[in-house]
């Protein structure tokens, strides 16, 4: 069965539309939750207290690399030992093998979900 360009577009247009539907539908939602939900911020909230000192801005900041690794070595605690320990040799050429079997894993699963 071939299909005409009539019956293409109409299900291009319809797919569309199923899509601003259901994106208006969970954005409405979106809107109610967050008018229900009204959160009231007073200065104390927003004042920076650290084990019942006040901080300055300058000294109670923490850098982005802080928090990545933070949720590295918490979260991910059995992956990154096996990755230090087992992986991490200080041999470019280890470093060059893990990388390009990564690129084959990543461009393998690419082919295979573009089917």
């Amino acid at each position: 069965m071939q299909l005409n360009t009539y019956d293409i577009y109409t299900m291009i247009l319809y797919a569309t539309l199923s899509m601003v539907i259901i994106a208006s539908s969970f954005y409405s939602l979106y809107l109610l939750v967050k008018s229900i939900r009204r959160v009231h911020v007073t200065p104390e909230k927003i004042k920076i207290y650290a084990c019942g000192e006040d901080l300055p801005v300058n000294k109670a900041s923490v850098s982005g690399l802080n928090f990545y690794w933070g949720v590295v070595k918490r979260s991910l605690r059995n992956l990154y030992a096996t990755i230090r320990d087992k992986m991490h040799t200080g041999i470019l050429s280890d470093w060059l093998f893990f990388m390009s079997l990564w690129l084959v894993i990543i461009v393998i699963t690419l082919s295979l979900s573009a089917r």
